[in-house]
């Protein structure tokens, strides 16, 4: 009734008349602001009847009040309103709470009680006792949804891991184009991120068996126990040499002590005896075999294809090295072709370099046949690395036309190998440059197709690339 009496201020008071013995004015005006409260009061059939819109909606029904009066009980614990409001008329009991405040006690329409405070609070403690029930029944329910649904969760998530533990999972390198079938442990699941695995490697080469426990390893394992279990419960103990990379294969005594290699012979051993298991154990774990017949390359069928790759490999391999020496003996050729312009860092003018048939990319000095555009005089020369104090006379050139007529002729060089002529000097015979030598040299040498000094062969090809002659 308090959530009443704090809606009854809000609300415009019917103006009242009063007859008989009443109480004190004061009492009246304590009480006054409860009247319409009794007009709304009844005993509650529901919880959404205190609900305080229910309640406007029920004194939205009433018209003003009228016929007001008042009585006062005998020891002025009771005092009793009556009054009317269209055709019904009210009787309301006040008496004081246990705050000294008042408080509608019944109150009665047209004769008959609808509402009761002790009736009225008790079916309320009922009614809220009903309503937390429900809410308990109903939180107990969710509850035992919720735990049904994480049971599924996890019967579903086990079998999403055992289903993945029974399959050998197809992989790849990330450095090869064949793959691997792995196995996960029974002690799985789905947390472990970097699981240990038993693989089949499908190398071309041939089947690997390969345990790899996520281990890095400088060296192999020698003598690593496996426990083969066949079908019928027998037990296969068979010692395995593990490489670093945990493949099957034999010791050895490397440099550093012993190790193991991978091997044909130790791979295929091993993977027989797991192709007749339904699991096996090793280092604490447990793996099942299931169906090894997903593993395509252990299979009989899988022989040929295997000798049938590896003879494409060895071909395509065979193929691409004879592409790379064409690609570059084409490249060596077209450099060999070329009259390279070059400069000086001392001089404006260029000149024009030939290397000799026998040059490769990796003579990173190498003699050369040069035409000099020099202002005064175009210069045939012969770089051919070496330093000299004084030229050479009568070095051999053979100039070889395109129809393979060879023209001998001896050629003196300066010191840094131009065409020029001899004469003696203070230390003896030497060679000094002159126009008409070299002009003779570069006549012979537009004539022909190659020249061959000093045990080098020069293609001339097409001499026109070099524009000061």
């Amino acid at each position: 009734m308090k959530s009443i009496r704090c809606l009854s201020p809000l609300i415009a008071l019917v103006v009242l008349t009063s007859c008989g013995k009443e109480p004190t004015e004061t009492q009246k005006a304590q009480l006054e602001p409860l009247l319409i409260g009794c007009s709304i009061s009844v005993n509650p059939t529901s919880l959404d009847d205190d609900n305080p819109f229910a309640a406007l909606a029920r004194l939205g029904n009433l018209s003003e009040f009228t016929n007001k009066g008042w009585s006062l009980s005998d020891d002025e614990t009771l005092i009793t309103a009556n009054f009317d409001a269209d055709t019904t008329a009210f009787e309301c009991d006040f008496v004081k709470d246990q705050e000294g405040e008042w408080d509608i006690e019944k109150v009665r329409r047209n004769g008959e009680e609808v509402y009761d405070r002790v009736i009225a609070e008790a079916k309320r403690a009922e009614l809220k006792a009903q309503r937390e029930a429900k809410e308990e029944a109903e939180r107990l329910e969710r509850e035992k949804k919720r735990e049904a649904e994480r049971l599924e969760r996890e019967k579903q998530k086990e079998e999403e891991r055992l289903a993945e533990i029974a399959k050998w999972r197809e992989k790849g390198y990330s450095n090869a184009t064949y793959k691997y079938y792995a196995k996960y442990p029974l002690e799985w699941n789905q947390g472990m991120w970097n699981s240990p695995e038993l693989r089949i490697v499908c190398d071309p080469d041939y089947p690997r068996f390969q345990l790899d426990d996520s281990n890095m390893r400088m060296k192999g394992r020698t003598n690593v126990e496996f426990q083969f279990i066949d079908g019928g419960g027998n037990v296969t103990k068979t010692l395995i040499d593990l490489t670093s990379s945990g493949n099957a294969g034999e010791a050895y005594e490397s440099v550093m002590g012993e190790d193991v290699r991978s091997t044909e012979e130790s791979n295929a051993k091993v993977i027989k005896i797991m192709k007749a298991s339904t699991s096996v154990e090793v280092d604490g774990m447990t793996f099942t075999m299931d169906d090894v017949s997903q593993i395509l390359c252990i299979q009989p069928s899988a022989v040929a294809e295997r000798a049938a790759l590896r003879a494409e490999k060895l071909a395509k391999a065979d193929a691409k090295r004879i592409e790379r020496e064409n690609k570059k003996e084409a490249e060596r050729l077209g450099k060999i072709a070329l009259w390279q312009e070059k400069g000086y860092s001392n001089a404006t003018y260029k000149y024009y370099a030939k290397y000799p048939l026998e040059w490769n990319q990796g003579m990173w000095n190498s003699p050369e046949l040069r035409i000099v555009c020099d202002p005064d005089y175009p210069r045939f020369q012969l770089d051919d690395s070496n330093i000299r104090m004084m030229g050479r006379a009568n070095v051999e050139f053979q100039f070889k036309d395109s129809q393979g007529k060879v023209t001998r002729t001896l050629i003196n060089l300066t010191s840094s190998g131009n065409a020029g002529e001899a004469y003696e000097s203070v230390m003896g015979e030497d060679v000094r440059l002159t126009k008409s030598s070299n002009a003779k040299a570069i006549k012979i040498l537009k004539a022909s197709s190659s020249v061959d000094v000093d045990g080098m062969t020069f293609t001339v090809d097409d001499i026109s690339q070099v524009p000061c002659i």
